[in-house]
């Protein structure tokens, strides 16, 4: 998934392995294109459902490409839906692109 910043800037988002699911190790991998980023979170939230803080950071590897690792707790819902918000702090400041998705119950 990708946002794209008035200025011209991008922050993309990939999450493996897919579909997404509750209590599995998730890769986390952002990109950021037009934007010095020297820090990167992913603050995952649970829509309609307070799931608790969850915020993981992740390393830079290289400019403009961070990783890290996550996990989503689990839910009483059989489907539930989730941003995930990529946090990215630069010299202009904290720009945040929220990225939708739904997990559901095996």
């Amino acid at each position: 998934c990708q946002a794209r910043f008035a200025d011209g800037s991008r922050i993309s988002l990939s999450i493996v392995p897919r579909p997404i699911q509750a209590l599995q190790p998730l890769q986390i991998r952002v990109t950021t294109e037009g934007l010095d980023a020297q820090e990167v979170a992913v603050d995952f939230q649970g829509l309609g459902m307070n799931m608790g803080y969850n915020r993981p950071r992740l390393k830079k590897e290289a400019d403009g490409q961070f990783s890290g690792s996550g996990m989503l707790s689990t839910c009483i819902l059989e489907r539930m839906s989730w941003e995930a918000t990529v946090l990215a702090k630069a010299d202009e400041g904290v720009m945040a692109a929220p990225f939708r998705f739904e997990t559901i119950r095996p």
